[in-house]
C-alpha cells in the first residue's frame, strides 16, 4: 500500500502569474531576513560561504522577499581552487526578470522540485524548523565567477533560497540553510543544503 509522505514544511500557495511576477505568498509583510556564514558543499565538500539580507513587502501578485545576497563555493581545479561566486537579487523587478527568462511553467516546476529537496535535506539532518521562523526567497541570480562557467551557462538565471532560524547561537541550534540555482537551458544546475556549520541566521515575524 502506498503511504502518503506528511510535509515537513508547507509549501505557500502560489498566486496569479500576472505580469510574470509570479509570487508566492510568505506570510505576513515586514518579516526580515538576514544571515551570514558557511555551511559544507554537497558538491565539493568544502566550505560554501552565504550572506543575504532581506525584507517580506506587498505586491499587487502577494508578498515577495525583498532583498540582496551573495554565494560562493569552492570548487578544487588543479592545481588550485576556482569559486564560484553568485549574486542574489529578490527585488521584484529582479523577479519578473527571472520568471520572463526561463517560464512561467519552469519556475513553478523549480521551486517544486525545491521543495522537495529542501524536505528531503531536512530529514538527512534530523532538522525540525519552525514555520514562524523559516522563509523562502526567490529571483534572479547573477554569476561573477569564474567566467569559465559562462561557457556553459547563462550568466543570469532563477534561485531559490530557503532559510530556517533554529535561535542562538546560529550553529549550535541548528540554523538551516538552502539553496538552488536554474538555468534557462541547462535547467536546475546547482543545489546546496544543511546546518549551517558558522555564522547565524536570523528570520524575524516569519512563516511560510
Amino acid at each position: 500500500m502506498k503511504t502518503t509522505k506528511t510535509p515537513i514544511i508547507e509549501k505557500p500557495r502560489y498566486l496569479a502569474l500576472a505580469g510574470l511576477l509570479g509570487a508566492l505568498a510568505l506570510g505576513i509583510a515586514g518579516c526580515t531576513i538576514r544571515g551570514g556564514g558557511w555551511l559544507t558543499s554537497l558538491d565539493t565538500g568544502e566550505i560554501a560561504t552565504f550572506a543575504f539580507s532581506g525584507t517580506a513587502v506587498e505586491t499587487e501578485h502577494g508578498d515577495v522577499i525583498r532583498g540582496q545576497g551573495d554565494y560562493h563555493d569552492r570548487f578544487k581545479d588543479d592545481p588550485g581552487t576556482v569559486t564560484l561566486g553568485v549574486h542574489l537579487n529578490s527585488t521584484e523587478e529582479a523577479i519578473d526578470r527571472c520568471i520572463d527568462e526561463i517560464g512561467e511553467t519552469e519556475f513553478e516546476a523549480f521551486i517544486d522540485e525545491f521543495f522537495s529537496d529542501v524536505e528531503d535535506c531536512l530529514e538527512e539532518f534530523d532538522v525540525t524548523i519552525d514555520p514562524e521562523h523559516s522563509a523562502l526567497a526567490f529571483g534572479e541570480y547573477t554569476i561573477q565567477s569564474p567566467k569559465s562557467a559562462l561557457e556553459f551557462l547563462n550568466e543570469t538565471g532563477c534561485f531559490a533560497l530557503f532559510v530556517a532560524d533554529g535561535g542562538e547561537p546560529g550553529p549550535g541550534a541548528g540554523d538551516f540553510f538552502a539553496i538552488a540555482f536554474f538555468d534557462a537551458d541547462e535547467g536546475r544546475w546547482y543545489i546546496n543544503c544543511g546546518i549551517v556549520g558558522g555564522g547565524n541566521i536570523k528570520v524575524e515575524d516569519g512563516g511560510i
